[in-house]
């Protein structure tokens, strides 16, 4: 679920262990502008924040931009509009 520029997942309490978490930003045309989260996680809720910056710390431009969630093989996307 995202809400403004924040991201909230939840790991599933079956997995076992941690799981390979990875929390994308992407622009329309696919390309990746940030990865948010990289990293594993034990179960629970977890968030991440978006504070409209790329990978350099430089601010994007206004827009439709998609944030993509994947861990055990599932892959889950959401589009998010970023107003400046």
């Amino acid at each position: 679920r995202v809400s403004d520029r924040t991201a909230f997942f939840t790991v599933d309490e079956s997995a076992a262990g941690a799981t390979a978490v990875k929390l994308q930003v992407f622009n329309l045309l696919g390309q990746r502008i940030r990865t948010l989260v990289d990293d594993l996680h034990p179960a629970g809720s977890f968030r991440a924040f978006w504070d409209g910056t790329d990978g350099r710390g430089r601010n994007v431009a206004s827009g439709v931009y998609v944030a993509v969630l994947s861990g055990r093989g599932e892959q889950v996307s959401t589009k998010m509009l970023l107003v400046r």
